[in-house]
């Protein structure tokens, strides 16, 4: 991933990354601990943005929330089908490794946040790194996911 910008708008950071391989662009949005969305999984609460969050993790490795964030998904799992198991426990695995250390992605702050990010890489948007047949979506430039960032902002401001 490539940061193609990062900025703070009143109590939100903001990122914008393209990826290296299929060339679109992801939207991350920032919320402090006083935030009720804080510690949550992108996947526990709905959010009106492009294709649906897709991620979220706190700016620091091994943060107590998303490791039990991702004990919890083991758990679930492991109810659902053991043989999927293996995601989700070497995600942990990463996180307790690197306990403390400033993630990169998708950017370093030194801040206290809970990123949550959406992608443009959907049925309907143009992927770049792919075979010529998805390069006829639309293409979601930065504009548009700033757009799309200021939209979820809104939705988490409502949230406090």
């Amino acid at each position: 991933m490539v940061l193609i910008n990062y900025w703070i708008e009143g109590d939100f950071p903001f990122a914008i990354t393209k990826h290296d391989s299929l060339g679109t662009l992801c939207g991350y949005l920032g919320v402090p601990p006083s935030h009720p969305w804080y510690g949550k999984s992108y996947d526990n609460f709905e959010a009106d943005v492009h294709g649906g969050l897709t991620f979220s993790h706190h700016q620091n490795w091994g943060h107590p929330a998303e490791i039990a964030m991702l004990e919890t998904k083991i758990e679930e799992y492991a109810k659902m089908d053991p043989l999927i198991l293996d995601f989700p426990r070497r995600l942990l695995d990463q996180e307790q490794e690197h306990t403390g250390e400033d993630s990169e992605y998708p950017t370093k702050t030194g801040l206290d946040i809970w990123w949550f990010g959406f992608d443009c890489a959907h049925a309907w948007d143009q992927i770049p790194g792919l075979p010529e047949s998805f390069h006829e979506g639309i293409c979601r430039d930065e504009e548009y996911v700033r757009d799309e960032l200021r939209k979820l902002a809104g939705q988490a401001a409502v949230a406090l």
